[in-house]
């Protein structure tokens, strides 16, 4: 996690590059209601689950890190992808929503 660069808005969000247009495909946490906050996939659909400290957030999201997905390349994404390095995370991630990052049954869709 630490080989990935940080961006804030609404959420905590990494990315695989330090520029604009940051990458939009690792697991990233954002606020709910009172102190909880959810690690989300990046499709919006799914939610690897809440809790209520910085440290238990965190610590989900590194667990379901890709192996591949660092570190973060100086540039934009298209330098990303001249190293070929783009696409590969994402690909799974369309391909098959966050259950190709967490174990089986952790996965939940996200509540309304």
């Amino acid at each position: 996690m630490r080989q990935l660069f940080l961006w804030t808005g609404r959420e905590l969000l990494l990315s695989r590059c330090t520029e604009q247009r940051w990458t939009w495909e690792i697991l990233y946490i954002e606020p709910a209601t009172g102190s909880t906050c959810w690690v989300s996939c990046p499709l919006r659909s799914e939610t690897v689950g809440s809790t209520v400290t910085a440290q238990g957030a965190i610590a989900m999201m590194v667990q379901h890190l890709p192996a591949d997905c660092g570190p973060a390349v100086l540039g934009i994404l298209e330098e990303l992808a001249a190293q070929g390095r783009a696409g590969a995370v994402l690909g799974a991630v369309v391909a098959e929503g966050c259950h190709g990052w967490a174990p089986t049954g952790l996965v939940s869709a996200r509540p309304s």
